[in-house]
C-alpha cells in the first residue's frame, strides 16, 4: 500500500539535482582541484587504495600478489591480508578503472565517486519501492542517506562509507516479511536470495557492516515475535520456505568458510578488541547532538562536548542538525500509521539505547560485547549509528511529499535549503603530486644499480609526519617494485613486530630500531645479507636522500655527523651486551 500520494509525479530532474548537490558536498576537494587532490586523508584512504590495488594485482596475475592471503607487508609473516577488511565486494569499479588505464590514485577517486552514486541510487530505489514515495521525495530521502553529515564525517573509512550492500540486505528482509502472507513464493525466494548474496558480498568487503546487518536482522526477528501479526508472518515464512532457507544458509556458510577461517586464525594470534577500547566509542547522551569541529555551521560548538578521547571525535559525529531532525521527525509523524515505520522507529530507539553511555557508568553494549558472537571484533561501535540514516531518509522523503504541496513555498524552500546546508562540512584531502614524489624516491632507491633486496625496511630520519605515513610509503614502493617490505600498516600487527616507530630522531633510536629489525629477522629466519634497511634523511641533497644497500647497511646524518653501521655490527654488539629490542613512540618534530 502506498504511504505517500505520488499522483503528481515529477520528472527525473530532482533525482539528478539532489545527486549533483550531494556529490558536490561530498567530493568538492576533488572537483575544485581538478582531481589533483585525493580524499580523504593520506592514512586510511591510502591504505584502502593499497588494498584495492593489491586485489587488482592478484586479479591480473602479478607474482607480487600470487599468494592472496599472504600480503607481502610485515614480511615474511603469513595471513597478513586477514589483518583488515578485504574490500573485494566493492572493488570491481576500481578494477574497471585500472583495466582501462587509470593510475591507482585516479582509479581510487573514480571508485569513491561510484560508491557515492551507489549509496544514492540504491537508497532512492529502496524508498520508491518499499514506501512508494514520489521521485522528488525519494530523491531528497536518498540525499540524506547518501550524503548526510554522519556519513561524510566517515568518508575516510570507505569500507563504512559504502552502505548500499547492507541496505540491499535489509530491503530484501523487509520485502520477505511484507510478502509473507501472500501466495508469491517465487518472489519471496527472490528477495531471500538478494539478502544472502548482498550479505556475503558485504562480508567480503568489510566485517563491520556485515556484522551490523546480522545483528539488526536478529533484533528484528525477536521484535517480530513480540506481536501476533509478526509471529504470523514469521511462521508463514518458516512453514513455506524452511528448506529453501536451510539451503541458502548452508551455501552461505560454505562461501564464507574461507573468509572465516582466515579471520579466526588472525584472531587467535592478535586477540580481540579490549572492552575498554570499545567503550570509549560509546557516546554520552549529550553527544548524540555532536556534529564535529569540521561542520560548516555548528563546528564552533564542538568545545562544549565532552568526548572520552580526541581520537574518536569523527566516530561520534551522530547529529544531522536541528532543521534535518525537524524534517525527519515531521515526516515520520506523518507515517505514524504505518506498522513498518513504527517497527523501524522501535528498532532505531533500541540502537540509540544500546550505543549510549548512560549516567552512572552504565554501558548496555557491554552485554552485547560479552554475549553476542563477533562483537569482540568490533571496536568503533558508534558506526552502527549510520543505520539511523535509514529512518531519517524515510522521514525526509515523507516530509517533502506532504509539504511541497501543502506548505507555503516561502517556508518549504528555505527549510529545504537549510537542511542541505546542514550536511556541509570541511573535508580533508591530500595531493597526488606530493604523494607520488615520496613514493618515486623510494622506488628509485630500491631499483638502483646495487643488488636487489629480498626484502626491505624503510625509516625516515627526523620525520615530521606520523610514522604510519612512512609505512604506507614503503607499502606502495613495495607493490610498485615487487619487493616485500617489513614495514606495515593495517588493522592489526603481527606478534613480536616492534617496528611501529619508523622515524629516527637520535642515535639511540637508530640503534633501538636496528635491534628490533635484528629480532624480527632472527625470529623469522631472514638473513641480514638479504635485507635492505632504507633510510631517508632530510639534511642532504635530493640525489643522496636514500641509500639502499644489501645487508641493511645505510648511511644517516645526525646534526652533520655521519654514522655508518649495519645489522651485522648490531648483532656482534648484542653478543657482548643485551639491549632493549623495542622502539618507543616518541613524537618527532
Amino acid at each position: 500500500m502506498p504511504m505517500s500520494n505520488g499522483t503528481q509525479e515529477d520528472s527525473y530532474r530532482n533525482v539528478f539535482l539532489f545527486l549533483g548537490v550531494g556529490l558536490l558536498l561530498a567530493h568538492y576537494p576533488m572537483f575544485f582541484s581538478g582531481f589533483a587532490a585525493v580524499q580523504n586523508d593520506p592514512g586510511d584512504s591510502r591504505f584502502n587504495n593499497f588494498l584495492l590495488e593489491y586485489s587488482y594485482q592478484f586479479l591480473v596475475g602479478n607474482p607480487y600478489a600470487a599468494r592472496f592471503w599472504d600480503m607481502p607487508i610485515f614480511y615474511p609473516f603469513s595471513n597478513v591480508t586477514a589483518f583488515s577488511d578485504l574490500l573485494l565486494g566493492i572493488a570491481p569499479p576500481y578494477w574497471l578503472f585500472r583495466f582501462v588505464g587509470f593510475e591507482p590514485l585516479s582509479s581510487f577517486q573514480g571508485w569513491l565517486l561510484i560508491l557515492s552514486l551507489l549509496n544514492y541510487w540504491v537508497s532512492y530505489q529502496f524508498l520508491r519501492s518499499v514506501f512508494s514515495f514520489s521521485r522528488r521525495g525519494a530523491s531528497f530521502g536518498a540525499f540524506l542517506f547518501a550524503f548526510g553529515g554522519p556519513r561524510l564525517a566517515r568518508i575516510a573509512h570507505q569500507q563504512m562509507y559504502a552502505q548500499f550492500l547492507p541496505l540491499l540486505s535489509l530491503w530484501g528482509a523487509i520485502m520477505m516479511v511484507k510478502l509473507a502472507l501472500d501466495r508469491r513464493k517465487n518472489e519471496v525466494r527472490g528477495w531471500c536470495i538478494l539478502v544472502f548474496v548482498s550479505f556475503i558480498v558485504q562480508l567480503y568487503s568489510g566485517f563491520y557492516h556485515g556484522w551490523f546487518v546480522g545483528v539488526l536482522c536478529a533484533l528484528s526477528f525477536f521484535l517480530l515475535l513480540l506481536s501476533s501479526e509478526g509471529r504470523k508472518r514469521v511462521w508463514a515464512l518458516l512453514r513455506g520456505h524452511m528448506l529453501f532457507f536451510v539451503c541458502c544458509l548452508g551455501l552461505t556458510g560454505a562461501l564464507l568458510y574461507p573468509l572465516a577461517s582466515h579471520y579466526l586464525q588472525t584472531a587467535s594470534l592478535v586477540g580481540m578488541r579490549d572492552i575498554d577500547a570499545v567503550l570509549v566509542y560509546l557516546p554520552k547522551l549529550l553527544n548524540w547532538f555532536y556534529m564535529g569541529e569540521e561542520h560548516l555551521l555548528y563546528g564552533w560548538a564542538h568545545r562544549y562536548f565532552d568526548l572520552q578521547h580526541s581520537a574518536v571525535q569523527h566516530e561520534q559525529v551522530l547529529f544531522l542538525g536541528f532543521g534535518t531532525s525537524f524534517v525527519a521527525f515531521s515526516g515520520l509523524w506523518i507515517l505514524r500509521g504505518s506498522s513498518l515505520v513504527r517497527f523501524i522507529l522501535v528498532l532505531s530507539l533500541l540502537i540509540v539505547v544500546l550505543l549510549s553511555a548512560l549516567p552512572g557508568g552504565i554501558h548496555l553494549w557491554a552485554w552485547v560485547y560479552w554475549y553476542v558472537p563477533g562483537a569482540e571484533a568490533i571496536r568503533a561501535v558508534s558506526r552502527l549509528a549510520l543505520y539511523l540514516l535509514i529512518p531519517v531518509a524515510i522521514g525526509g522523503a515523507a516530509w517533502v511529499d506532504s509539504s511541497h504541496r501543502g506548505m507555503a513555498k516561502k517556508y518549504f524552500v528555505p527549510l529545504l535549503l537549510f537542511v542541505v546546508l546542514e550536511q556541509a562540512r570541511v573535508l580533508e584531502s591530500f595531493t597526488k603530486e606530493a604523494t607520488l614524489r615520496n613514493e618515486d624516491k623510494l622506488v628509485v632507491a630500491l631499483l638502483g644499480k646495487e643488488k636487489k633486496c629480498d626484502a626491505f625496511y624503510f625509516s625516515q630520519v627526523m620525520g615530521r609526519f606520523p610514522a604510519w605515513r612512512y609505512h604506507l610509503d614503503a607499502m606502495w614502493a613495495s607493490i610498485r617494485t615487487g619487493i616485500p617490505t617489513i614495514n606495515g600498516h593495517s588493522g592489526n600487527v603481527p606478534p613480536h613486530w616492534k617496528l611501529t616507530e619508523a622515524r629516527i630522531g637520535s642515535k639511540a633510536q637508530d640503534r633501538l630500531l636496528a635491534h628490533a629489525l635484528l629480532d624480527w629477522s632472527t625470529h623469522h629466519e631472514l638473513s641480514p645479507k638479504q635485507l635492505c634497511w632504507v633510510k631517508r634523511y632530510r639534511r642532504t641533497s635530493e640525489n643522496t636522500s636514500f641509500q639502499a644497500k644489501p645487508c641493511c647497511r645505510a648511511t644517516t646524518y645526525f646534526d652533520g655527523e655521519k654514522e655508518l653501521y649495519s645489522l651485522e655490527d648490531t648483532k656482534a654488539e648484542r653478543g657482548a651486551k643485551d639491549e632493549p629490542t623495542g622502539i618507543g613512540s616518541s613524537k618527532l618534530e
